[in-house]
């Protein structure tokens, strides 16, 4: 097993072949409230120079993932497992324009997401804590693949947690 970063919010798994069973959901819940960024992800693909990445991730309503795009010719999924989750998407002045509400399929709600690159978008835990398939296009080169806008606090911020208010507020008051 691999880990990334240096929080170690995530693994790679390294077989060949591999099933996950319902444990691999309690597992990724479990790690994602003991890193600091309460976030976790188990990486099914080996490493991040695949072609494609598909990873169980988990991450609670105290985990901020900053609003950011992808280069044109990349794509993105999310597929929810468990618990509920927004994804806001922003013009370029940082106004949330769309929200996507996602939940289980058995919920009868929409339960995926996908977005072809170059698109301003934010993940926003609305439940304790949130299990979803991520795809992504790789291979991964973080300084290329992820923008970050100047008009929303990197992760680290302490106004983080303000900004998601805000924001919710904001598609609230728009009906979005």
């Amino acid at each position: 097993m691999n880990t990334m970063g240096k929080l170690m919010d995530a693994k790679f798994i390294q077989k060949q072949t591999f099933s996950l069973d319902s444990q691999a959901i309690e597992e990724v819940k479990t790690r994602a409230f003991e890193t600091s960024t309460q976030r976790f992800r188990l990486c099914l693909h080996k490493n991040i120079k695949q072609q494609t990445h598909e990873m169980l991730i988990g991450f609670t309503q105290n985990s901020y993932m900053p609003p950011h795009r992808h280069p044109k010719e990349k794509s993105e999924s999310y597929l929810v497992l468990e618990g509920n989750m927004d994804v806001y998407i922003f013009d370029d002045n940082g106004l949330p324009i769309k929200r996507y509400s996602l939940s289980p399929q058995t919920t009868g709600n929409d339960f995926l997401f996908r977005l072809n690159g170059n698109v301003w978008h934010m993940p926003v835990c609305t439940s304790t804590v949130v299990v979803y398939l991520e795809t992504y296009s790789g291979p991964f080169k973080k300084n290329v693949d992820v923008e970050f806008p100047s008009w929303a606090p990197l992760e680290k911020n302490k106004k983080s947690l303000e900004f998601i208010k805000k924001v919710a507020k904001i598609a609230r008051g728009n009906n979005l």
